[in-house]
């Protein structure tokens, strides 16, 4: 069982993106030299995040501004992307990235985070609106998305595929499917105090995934079912305000060990759980 301690929770104007890279494994990090604080110009200054994150070596941590960065970010290391809260915009712009034939359905994320290489990542006080995906995580681990933003994306808010450990907090609404979608043999995944609202389809859905859960966040207003599980095992749904969705609150298909509880429900067309 997973516990719910887990996780407690203009265009384009001069940007600044501070690089700190840390190294070793003592007391506290190393910092090899002072963190870049410059204009557009200078050693560690950059006008786009995409040019911090190649710039970087793993482990280093990359503080973004506020601004609007029209630009789709990749991120195949290890990385910390600190943003500035809300004011912190990234959209699609730009030429996309030519992904390998296994990764091409990301190539529309605003964010993709992919590969063993990127573990470790954390994403944090973001907002991400895009075309299709805000956020896609894609054959990693161990990734922490904290207070982020992702709203108005076409497809889903944050698509996490072949993963595990992933840790999400944030808000998820008003996306063209789902707010939040985890699939395709996903384990430990933990979505916790996050808003899920006013998205087209399902609010969340786990797919043919396990060890996961769904703990103390509102899941409301959503065109499908606030949250849908299927073909999954050892799912947790706890402690969730679950009201005003189209169809059920909760609906459990061929994943009979899904538990579920504390949560409150309410005006949900079809009813609150339906278990088949």
């Amino acid at each position: 069982m997973i516990s719910t301690n887990l996780l407690q929770k203009s265009l384009f104007p001069i940007l600044l993106i501070f690089v700190a890279a840390f190294t070793g494994c003592s007391d506290g990090p190393d910092i090899l030299g002072s963190p870049a604080v410059a204009a557009r110009s200078g050693a560690g200054d950059f006008s786009t995040i995409q040019g911090a994150i190649d710039a970087s070596p793993p482990g280093s941590t990359i503080q973004v501004m506020q601004g609007r960065f029209q630009e789709q970010i990749v991120v195949a290391k290890n990385l910390f992307l600190v943003g500035s809260g809300p004011a912190t915009i990234i959209e699609m712009g730009g030429a996309k990235v030519a992904f390998p034939d296994e990764l091409s359905d990301n190539s529309s994320a605003v964010m993709v985070i992919r590969g063993s290489e990127s573990c470790g990542t954390t994403v944090e006080n973001m907002t991400f609106s895009g075309p299709e995906d805000g956020i896609s995580v894609r054959n990693t681990c161990n990734i922490t998305i904290m207070a982020v933003d992702a709203f108005g994306n076409g497809d889903d808010g944050i698509d996490i595929r072949d993963s595990d450990t992933v840790t999400v907090s944030g808000m998820f609404n008003g996306n063209g499917d789902k707010g939040v979608q985890v699939r395709d043999g996903s384990t430990g995944v933990i979505i916790q105090g996050s808003q899920i609202n006013d998205n087209a389809g399902d609010g969340a859905r786990i797919r043919e995934s396990a060890g996961s859960a769904i703990l103390d966040s509102t899941v409301s207003g959503n065109g499908d079912d606030g949250i849908g599980v299927r073909d999954s095992s050892g799912i947790e749904i706890m402690g969730n305000t679950i009201t005003n969705n189209t169809e059920f609150g909760i609906r459990i298909v061929n994943s009979p060990d899904t538990d579920m509880q504390n949560n409150t429900f309410g005006g949900n067309g079809d009813g609150e759980v339906r278990q088949d």
